[in-house]
């Protein structure tokens, strides 16, 4: 039998199935399988990769479906290094190697794939697996947004452009941080299309006039507030270096130009004291801006700021508690297509029901 034959070329009997564990008989087929990829075969190396993983034709071993992408990676499979390394990255039912999966990355990168740079401008902008340096995690942002294969260049472009713009790693340069980020909104990165809108209106001194009428409709309407966006950026450490004191800037700036969520923000961490002193009076009178600032979006037919008026209006947050008018208004942004959809103007608000939707 040829099975028989493959057994014996690799010095084992296959009466070892009935004299030993099966785990004997189990690793003498892996070695089987493995040996066209070990011989040169990359393809064979990706599909069992992908076989390891799924537990599809052999038993699920993920130390060993990481072996075989970072096989394929060494016979210029660019996806198979991403793959590997984020194997490793996050260790799942195996050992976490960040440091291997940082020079994975690397390498993906080098054979050209877009995610590979941006995972290992991530890792470089965080230290992880390899020594933070703000500069080449700036240029692999770059690098990233300029590959345009496997779907990271939206994300990519966007981390460029927040980072030319505050000159993090690179110089300061509003103008190329624009077009950084107008790549990133051809490439339908939503918070890319608001900071090009944001730059032009302080090019022109227009911003302090937006949103006090209704615009044309558009697909940027709702939680894509583009310093709110940026603040959360800087508050978890995406893309840019982790700063506590940026992130509460900006969403004082946001607050400052009409966007809702950093005056909502900025009051829940002043009441709740979130590493800062507590202090009632400033929270209030942000909550009050808040909630004018959502009444006015509201007008508008804007989905998320009647979402979050409704809840203001139900909590007493920012004026007079409204507990009728903030039910009506919750329910309606829970059942409205926006809230359960797909597209640009898809997202869920945490606290509906989870049976809410268009019927």
């Amino acid at each position: 039998m040829p099975l028989r034959a493959d057994l014996w070329s690799f010095g084992i009997d296959s009466s070892a199935r009935d004299r030993s564990s099966l785990a004997a008989f189990a690793e003498a087929c892996a070695r089987i399988a493995e040996k066209p990829c070990l011989d040169g075969d990359f393809e064979a190396c990706m599909t069992l990769a992908y076989e390891y993983l799924n537990g599809s034709e052999r038993p699920q071993d993920n130390g060993r479906g990481a072996a075989m992408f970072e096989k394929a990676c060494q016979g210029w499979y660019a996806s198979g290094c991403s793959s590997a390394a984020r194997l490793y990255q996050n260790g799942h039912g195996m050992a976490k190697e960040e440091a291997r999966a940082a020079k994975l990355y690397e390498q993906g990168c080098d054979l050209g794939e877009s995610w590979s740079c941006y995972e290992f401008a991530n890792a470089l902008n965080e230290g992880r697996g390899v020594l933070a340096d703000q500069a080449r995690a700036t240029q692999y942002f770059i690098k990233a947004c300029e590959t345009p294969a496997n779907g990271a260049e939206a994300a990519a472009c966007a981390g460029a452009g927040e980072r030319v713009l505050e000159g993090i790693g690179a110089q300061k340069d509003a103008i190329r941080a624009k077009q950084l980020y107008e790549q990133a909104c051809v490439f339908a990165d939503l918070h890319g299309c608001d900071m090009v809108v944001y730059l032009q209106d302080r090019s022109t001194g227009q911003g302090a006039k937006r949103g006090l009428a209704c615009g044309p409709a558009s697909p940027y309407l709702g939680p894509h507030e583009p310093l709110v966006f940026r603040a959360r950026l800087y508050s978890e450490g995406k893309k840019v270096p982790k700063d506590a004191a940026k992130a509460m800037l900006l969403l004082e700036d946001g607050c400052t130009i009409g966007e809702g969520s950093g005056c909502l923000s900025l009051g829940s961490i002043l009441a709740e004291g979130r590493a800062v002193p507590k202090d009632a009076a400033r929270a209030a009178a942000f909550h009050k801006k808040a909630r004018a600032a959502f009444e006015r979006r509201c007008k508008c037919d804007e989905v998320f700021a009647c979402h979050n008026l409704g809840v203001m209006y139900s909590k007493g947050l920012g004026g007079p508690k409204k507990a009728r008018e903030g039910a009506i208004l919750v329910k309606k942004t829970c059942e409205s297509e926006a809230n359960t959809g797909s597209g640009y103007g898809a997202f869920h608000f945490s606290d509906c029901p989870e049976s809410s939707g268009p019927k």
